[in-house]
Order: C-alpha cells, then sequence, then structure tokens
C-alpha cells in the first residue's frame, strides 16, 4: 500500500517564497499544491501543456 500523505520540505526556500509542487501516485491520481492559490492552476496549464502531449501522442 502506498503512502499518500504529501510531506514537502520547503527548509531551503527562503521566506515569502512562492513554490507549486506536483506528485502522481502509483495508481495515477495525483496531487497539485502550491504556496499560492492562482499557482495552483499555473501548474495545471503546465502540467496539461508540456506533459499530456508527450503521454497521448
Amino acid at each position: 500500500m502506498s503512502d499518500d500523505s504529501t510531506e514537502v520540505d520547503l527548509s531551503g526556500l527562503a521566506e515569502g517564497t512562492e513554490w507549486m509542487y506536483f506528485k502522481l501516485n502509483e495508481q495515477g491520481g495525483g496531487e497539485l499544491i502550491a504556496s499560492r492559490t492562482h499557482l495552483i492552476y499555473t501548474l495545471f496549464c503546465h502540467i496539461r501543456d508540456n506533459c499530456f502531449r508527450v503521454i497521448c501522442c
């Protein structure tokens, strides 16, 4: 059984740094986490535009 908990080590980032994180599990589900709400959409669009093209085409 896989561990579904997300632990992101942000200790190396300067305070106030904006960040985005994407993780896929073994079943193909994913998780998008970001320091600011608007970055979640930015990360989603990056994944959609760059990664799905490789998988689908």
